[in-house]
């Protein structure tokens, strides 16, 4: 049996209610974010799903490992990513991929959506998922998803899942308009 991993955000818990709601008020901006993540993770293949209850973004990109201290990097919350040149660039492109983001603070899009989304992440079968929400004790602890419950809709493999329950705005129902905005 797996240890018990422990998800702990590097940010005031007090800033995720505040910025929460407001950080981004339109959804194509908050998927524009969230693509952009799956492009710094070099993933190929990016997918928008919506159902009555949700709105994932999948991506096939390199996950994020536990053990290897991805998820923790991930967590910490609004530090430079790119220091020094070689940073600069997607690690793992053939492309020489520039990376787009630089504050990272963009993974905290999703929660102007959603007051709790699903964070699902498989990088070399180190399956890896927690719960980022707008209420986080001050602890900073995030509650943990078993590795049972750690899926895909659509990719095998590698990869990052975004599931934003219950969200409180919705994609156009035609794909033409979602594909313009």
């Amino acid at each position: 049996m797996a240890a018990q991993k422990n998800y702990k955000i590097n940010i005031d818990p007090r800033i995720l209610e505040l910025l929460g709601p407001s950080l981004y008020t339109n959804i194509y901006y908050i998927l524009a974010e969230l693509i952009a993540n799956a492009y710094d993770a070099n993933a190929s293949n990016v997918y928008i799903i919506q159902d009555k209850a949700s709105i994932i973004v999948e991506d096939d990109g390199s996950g994020m490992s536990y053990s290897d201290g991805d998820i923790k990097n991930y967590l910490n919350v609004a530090c430079e990513t790119r220091v020094c040149g070689k940073d600069a660039y997607v690690s793992g492109s053939e492309r020489k991929r520039k990376k787009m983001g630089r504050k990272g603070v963009g993974k905290l899009a999703a929660l102007s959506v959603s007051e709790d989304v699903e964070i699902h992440t498989i990088k070399n079968d180190d399956k890896s998922g927690f719960i980022l929400s707008r209420h986080v004790d001050n602890d900073h602890k995030l509650i943990p998803i078993s590795e049972e419950h750690i899926k895909f809709q659509v990719i095998t493999g590698d990869g990052t899942s975004i599931v934003m329950k219950n969200p409180q705005h919705l994609l156009h129902k035609t794909v033409s308009a979602v594909r313009n905005n």
